[in-house]
């Protein structure tokens, strides 16, 4: 992926991009029956916002989830009864991105007998927290956190999961990797200087991992109506940044558009307020 993609400090290399990719219509993008049958699919962060919808798309075209998330407020002896009763397909497992060990317990979850001998076919790195202010303002401990969400903590996982049992341990041969990026990491923005920059390393992180066959898909959202992006801001400031803004639901289909079409990148237009998509 060629570092315009990050479209940042000047406008020509958005247009570019824009100009040359193909318009998306969200209402024909959600999940065909049987499109996901017999795949895995793990996503960090899948208990709410656009992780919990894109969870939902893909147990709707017949896939199997792996829903990776520190889930705080539900006890261990819950999970069972919530996975049944949200669907037989759904699995969570337990794991904070900023402990390396309980890192190490959900990647020996995933390649436990108790699930079978699976492949991942998907990884969505989704999880995220926002950490607003500059670069210079956020303190040591916020950076840190967000570096080990966003960088650090998929970076190991996804090291975990490759290296047990086996050479590919239990990541699929040709695994497709999703980053759910943003907007602010596409144009560089100063404010949220910490978020915008680790989602930005995020995607280097990821790029550089790739194996011979695998392959990688960046999303940079615009506003996307979810607890993170309402997290410290006024219902009157919310309220005043409605231009362009989507549903979860709907930000879970743009992403299934370009799985289905292959796409490198989904790209947010401020100007307009539209997605296309990049290949």
């Amino acid at each position: 992926m060629t570092r315009t993609l990050h479209g940042a400090k000047d406008r020509t290399s958005l247009k570019y991009i824009t100009a040359h990719s193909t318009p998306i219509h969200v209402a024909d993008c959600t999940a065909r029956k049987n499109e996901y049958r017999g795949k895995n699919i793990l996503i960090t962060g899948a208990s709410s916002g656009i992780g919990a919808a894109l969870a939902q798309l893909f147990i709707a075209g017949g896939a199997t989830v792996y829903n990776l998330d520190k889930m705080d407020a539900i006890a261990p002896d819950q999970f069972a009864s919530r996975r049944q009763s949200v669907s037989p397909n759904l699995h969570f497992v337990r794991c904070d991105l900023c402990n390396p060990a309980s890192i190490n317990s959900a990647a020996a979850t995933l390649t436990s007998h108790k699930l079978r001998k699976i492949r991942i076919d998907i990884f969505v790195s989704n999880a995220g927290i926002m950490t607003r202010g500059d670069v210079l303002s956020v303190t040591t401990r916020d950076a840190a956190t967000s570096y080990a969400v966003f960088v650090e903590g998929p970076r190991l996982l996804l090291k975990k999961l490759l290296d047990s049992e086996s050479q590919q341990g239990c990541l699929s041969k040709r695994l497709r990797i999703v980053h759910i990026s943003s907007m602010h990491a596409s144009f560089h923005d100063k404010m949220p200087g910490i978020y915008a920059l680790h989602k930005i390393l995020a995607e280097e992180m990821l790029e550089l991992s790739l194996r011979q066959q695998w392959s990688l898909i960046t999303c940079y959202f615009g506003h996307v109506d979810t607890a993170l992006t309402r997290k410290g801001k006024s219902a009157r400031a919310y309220a005043a940044q409605k231009q362009g803004r989507i549903s979860a639901e709907k930000a879970a289909s743009l992403v299934n558009s370009c799985l289905r079409l292959h796409a490198r990148a989904l790209v947010y237009d401020r100007q307009s307020a539209t997605y296309s998509i990049k290949q």
